[in-house]
């Protein structure tokens, strides 16, 4: 299979735990024998990162993308919609695709748009609620109301575009998902970044006075 990543950080080194995804995700794809072209941020050292993951890398380079750019919001905001049409361009030149993933709500916004104009199959790998941590800013600068749509309109993208299958990073995330309306056979919960090997409570924890729980320190936004 011919397959297209589209993503909004860069592909690598990973910018944090959700965007190293994308790694073991596009090495077992090539281990599969597909074909994988990443659409994302450029890359300082694209033709070694090509090399190494054996894959073919299309930039995005209208302007800068990453965690620390100025006026990301607006650009991530924008991106979405430059990111369809480098694909589009990119199919209209000749390339062909048999599926199409998205990494994160950012990218699946294009892909939802590109699941119509090219019909080809999309699947999105959600990491987490991006829009979540609005809800934390000071209401002068979020409104609760507006936090709380945003977080529905995030939810709600995978029945909005109609998506072929949806990864999430927990049962939590599925189940709002599914709560959104999307179909739940179509949704399955990856865990991705969870070793159930190295949470298993240890003899300590059954030795903790009654009534005390164990503590689960995790990352997050």
């Amino acid at each position: 299979m011919r397959l297209a990543l589209l993503t909004h950080e860069p592909f690598y080194p990973p910018s944090g735990g959700g965007s190293a995804a994308a790694l073991y995700l596009v090495r077992e794809w090539v281990r599969r024998g597909h074909v994988v072209e990443v659409f994302g941020p450029e890359l300082p050292h694209a033709s070694e990162v090509e090399a190494e993951f054996g894959i073919r890398l299309r930039p995005f380079t209208r302007w800068a993308m990453s965690r620390t750019t100025p006026l990301r919001t607006p650009k991530y905001l924008a991106y979405p919609f430059a990111l369809a049409r480098m694909v589009r361009e990119a199919v209209a030149a000749g390339a062909t695709y048999d599926a199409l993933v998205a990494q994160h709500s950012i990218s699946a916004v294009a892909a939802g748009l590109l699941r119509t104009q090219l019909r080809v199959p999309v699947v999105f790998n959600l990491l987490d609620c991006l829009t979540g941590f609005m809800e934390t800013w000071p209401p002068l600068l979020m409104p609760r109301p507006i936090a709380r749509a945003l977080v529905r309109y995030e939810l709600g993208l995978p029945q909005r575009y109609q998506a072929d299958g949806v990864l999430t990073v927990s049962d939590e995330l599925r189940n709002r998902i599914v709560a959104r309306g999307y179909p739940a056979a179509r949704v399955l919960a990856a865990y991705y970044g969870f070793d159930a090997d190295r949470f298993t409570p240890s003899a300590r924890h059954h030795e903790s006075p009654p009534g005390t729980a164990p503590m689960v320190v995790m990352h997050g936004s």
